[in-house]
C-alpha cells in the first residue's frame, strides 16, 4: 500500500496550499487532503506516497532532524481516514 507522512494542519486551505508547495519545490511531493473533525474543518499537509512505512519514517525522521518539519504522523490515506484531496494553486 501506499504511505503518507502527515506534517502540519491548517485552518485555511491557501495556508496548507502554500505549506505543500514549498515542500514540493524543495522535492518533497505533497498533497492537501480536507478534513472534518469534530465539526472543524481541518487542511492537512501530506508528503508522499512512499512504498513502506520504514522508508515514510526514515526521511520523516531525517527531515526532523534537519528541521525542515517539527512533527510528523505516518499513515494510509484512505484507511479509515475521510480525506479529501485539494489541488494545488500553481
Amino acid at each position: 500500500g501506499e504511505f503518507y507522512v502527515h506534517v502540519s494542519s491548517f485552518r485555511t486551505p491557501e495556508q496548507a496550499g502554500y505549506a505543500a508547495k514549498k515542500l514540493s519545490e524543495s522535492g518533497l511531493p505533497s498533497t492537501v487532503h480536507r478534513q472534518l473533525i469534530r465539526d472543524v474543518q481541518w487542511y492537512r499537509v501530506y508528503m508522499g506516497p512512499y512504498s513502506s512505512h520504514d522508508d515514510a519514517v526514515r526521511l520523516a525522521n531525517r527531515l526532523r532532524d534537519e528541521g525542515t518539519i517539527t512533527y510528523y504522523k505516518v499513515l494510509r490515506l484512505g484507511a479509515g481516514e475521510e480525506t479529501e484531496e485539494l489541488p494545488l494553486s500553481r
